[in-house]
């Protein structure tokens, strides 16, 4: 009986729900990190660049720690173990803004970015998961600067972008 219940305490621990975040220790480091609602860490990955939103895929066990402004990199992260799937890079001429959403399907990633070529120039990202990876198919522009956050709309079709005006930095949808 003691074996049955300790296999099921192992078990009860390791399918708790996760919190995601990324974090810097007091070296300077960049981490992803999950923890268990217990407060136990089920991983710490360092990443190269520091991260700003964590997006969970919506029926695979990753997430992508997205770079924060003005980053070049995020990190596709296996959230069972934190192992480092894919380290996505900006394409030439970009730079990520913080913030990317999956579609509802999981199969498209959509991330704001930066075109440094006109500096100020907002654009999204499209990006497709092929297997463990994400890789860029396109890009749409955010018809605006500075473009920061997406979200769905509980249709799951309809996506808000704010974006802030250059001028006064304020943000506007």
């Amino acid at each position: 009986r003691k074996g049955s219940s300790a296999a099921s305490d192992v078990y009860k621990r390791q399918h708790q729900p996760l919190l995601l975040s990324a974090r810097n220790d007091e070296s300077g480091k960049h981490y992803a990190v999950g923890y268990r609602l217990d407060g136990a860490r089920a991983f710490a990955t360092q990443v190269s660049e520091r991260c700003h939103d964590v997006v969970p895929h919506p029926s695979l066990p990753m997430a992508l720690f997205v770079g924060r402004r003005p980053s070049t990199e995020s990190y596709l992260i296996d959230t069972r173990d934190g192992r480092l799937l894919h380290t996505l890079r900006s394409e030439k001429d970009r730079h990520f803004y913080g913030h990317a959403v999956f579609h509802k399907d999981g199969e498209w990633l959509y991330a704001t970015e930066n075109d440094t070529r006109d500096p100020g120039r907002g654009v999204i990202g499209a990006y497709r998961l092929e297997g463990e990876r994400l890789v860029h198919r396109d890009e749409l522009s955010s018809h605006g600067l500075g473009p920061h956050q997406l979200l769905w709309m509980p249709d799951g079709e309809t996506c808000l972008l704010y974006t802030s005006d250059a001028a006064d930095d304020s943000l506007r949808v």
